[in-house]
C-alpha cells in the first residue's frame, strides 16, 4: 500500500490552493445570487467562457483518452501502453470537471439530472449529454484497475475482467435505444456484440477483455467531439465564416484527435518531470512522428471547409481576423515547422515547445468559435466577467490538483 504523503508546502500548490478556495467561494456566490453576480451572460450572449474554455476546451483537451486507447487496443501499438493511464486519468478528471462547468453555467444547474429522464431527441445538446455520461462511465472502468492494482482487490479484478465485456455491450445497445427509440435496434445490436464476442473471445491475447471498453469509448467520444461542432450549427447568421461552416462537427472532431496525441505527449513531459517517471524515447518520439501530419491534415479539412463555406471571402471585424491568423499560427504553422524541420526528432524539448502550442491553437479555436467569432446585434460584444475567469481558474486547479494527488496515491505509471 503507497504511504506517500502529499506536499502542500511548495508556491505552486499554494496557488492551486488559492486559486481552488476563490473559486469555490465564487461558485457559492454564483448560486446563491444568480449569474448575473460573477459573469457578463445575457440573453444576447448565453454561453460565455464557461463554455468555450471549461466545456468545449475541457473535452477536446480530455480527447487524448481514447486516441492512446484506441492506438495501444485497437490498432495493436504496444509500444504507447506506459501513456495509456495517465492519458485516461486526465480524460477521465477532464469531464468530471467539465460536468462542474456546465453545471455553474446551468441557469439552474441543480436539474442537470433532468437530462436522464426527460428525453428531447431532437437536440444536439441531448446527444452530446448522453455521450458525455456514458463516456465517462467508460472512462472510470477503465481506470478501476488501477484501484484494483494498489489495494489489491484480486477479486474485484477478476470480476471487472468478467463483466466489463457485458457492460460495454449493454452501454452500446442503451445509447442506441436513447438516440432512436426503437428497443428492437437496441435488442439487435445487443444480439449483434454478444455474438460477436461469444465467437472471438478465446480468440483474442490474454488481458484483451479491455478492447470492447475502449470500443465503446471510440464510439461516445467520436460522437461527441462532432457533436458539440454541430451546436453551433445553430447560430449561421452569427457565427463569423472565419469558423462557420456545415462541416463544423468534422473540423472539431478532427482536430480534437489532433489535440490527443499533442496532449498526451504534454502531459506525459511534465509528469516525467513532476513525479520523477522516466519517460521513454520512443514513445514520445513516435506520437511526434504522427503529429505533423495530424496537424497537417486538420488545417487541410480546415481550409477545404473554409473555402466551401466561403471561397475565401473573409467576412469579419478587425479583432476576428486577428485572432483567426493568432490560432493559425500558433496551432498550425509554427508547431508544425518545428516538428518537421527543426530535428524534432533529436530534440525532447522542441516535441515539448510543439505540443504545448498545438493545444494552445485548439484552445484559441474553440474561444473563437464560441467567443470571438460570435456577435449579437443589439447587444455589446462579450466579455468575460472577472467572476468567470476565477470560477474557470478554480475549476482548472481543481482538476490538477487532483491529478497530481491520484498520480501520488495510486499507480498510475504503471507497477509500484
Amino acid at each position: 500500500m503507497n504511504n506517500k504523503k502529499i506536499d502542500f508546502s511548495g508556491r505552486g500548490m499554494k496557488l492551486l490552493l488559492a486559486l481552488i478556495g476563490l473559486g469555490g467561494l465564487l461558485i457559492v456566490v454564483r448560486f446563491i445570487f444568480g449569474l448575473g453576480s460573477v459573469s457578463n451572460l445575457s440573453d444576447g450572449y448565453p454561453w460565455g467562457l464557461w463554455i468555450g474554455v471549461d466545456v468545449l476546451t475541457g473535452v477536446a483537451l480530455a480527447a487524448g483518452g481514447f486516441t492512446i486507447a484506441a492506438a495501444v487496443h485497437v490498432l495493436g501499438l504496444k509500444k504507447y501502453h506506459s501513456v495509456i493511464r495517465p492519458a485516461i486519468l486526465t480524460a477521465l478528471l477532464g469531464y468530471i470537471f467539465v460536468a462542474l462547468g456546465i453545471i455553474v453555467d446551468l441557469g439552474r444547474g441543480w436539474n442537470i439530472w433532468h437530462i436522464i429522464v426527460f428525453w428531447n431527441r431532437d437536440s444536439v445538446m441531448f446527444e452530446v449529454a448522453w455521450c458525455v455520461l456514458l463516456y465517462s462511465t467508460v472512462l472510470a472502468l477503465e481506470f478501476a484497475p488501477v484501484f484494483f492494482e494498489e489495494f489489491k482487490l484480486t477479486a474485484w479484478e477478476e470480476k471487472w475482467d468478467k463483466y466489463a465485456p457485458w457492460i460495454s455491450i449493454l452501454l452500446v445497445s442503451w445509447f442506441v435505444f436513447v438516440m432512436s427509440g426503437i428497443p428492437w435496434y437496441a435488442g439487435i445490436t445487443f444480439i449483434i456484440l454478444a455474438a460477436c464476442w461469444f465467437l472471438f473471445r478465446n480468440k483474442l491475447p490474454r488481458g484483451s477483455t479491455v478492447i470492447l471498453l475502449i470500443m465503446a469509448g471510440i464510439i461516445f467520444s467520436v460522437q461527441h467531439q462532432s457533436s458539440l461542432g454541430s451546436i453551433f450549427l445553430i447560430v449561421p447568421t452569427k457565427l463569423s465564416t472565419l469558423w462557420y461552416t456545415p462541416y463544423l462537427p468534422v473540423n472539431f472532431l478532427i482536430s480534437a484527435i489532433t489535440v490527443g496525441l499533442a496532449m498526451v505527449i504534454f502531459e506525459s513531459t511534465i509528469s516525467s518531470r513532476v513525479f520523477g517517471v522516466g519517460l521513454e524515447d520512443d514513445v514520445v518520439k513516435g506520437l511526434a512522428r504522427v503529429l505533423p501530419w495530424a496537424v497537417l491534415a486538420t488545417a487541410v479539412v480546415r481550409a477545404a471547409t473554409l473555402f466551401q463555406a466561403t471561397g475565401f471571402k473573409l467576412d469579419a471585424s478587425g479583432g476576428q481576423l486577428a485572432s483567426f491568423f493568432l490560432e493559425i499560427i500558433v496551432g498550425t504553422v509554427i508547431p508544425f515547422i518545428m516538428l518537421m524541420f527543426m530535428g524534432a526528432g533529436k530534440s525532447a524539448k522542441i516535441i515539448f515547445y510543439a505540443s504545448a502550442m498545438v493545444v494552445i491553437g485548439v484552445v484559441i479555436n474553440r474561444i473563437n468559435v464560441s467567443i470571438v467569432g460570435i456577435k449579437i446585434d443589439g447587444y455589446p460584444v462579450y466579455v468575460p466577467h472577472i467572476g468567470e475567469i476565477l470560477i474557470t481558474l478554480g475549476i482548472i486547479s481543481t482538476g490538477l490538483l487532483a491529478f497530481y494527488i491520484v498520480c501520488i496515491k495510486l499507480p498510475v505509471f504503471g507497477k509500484r
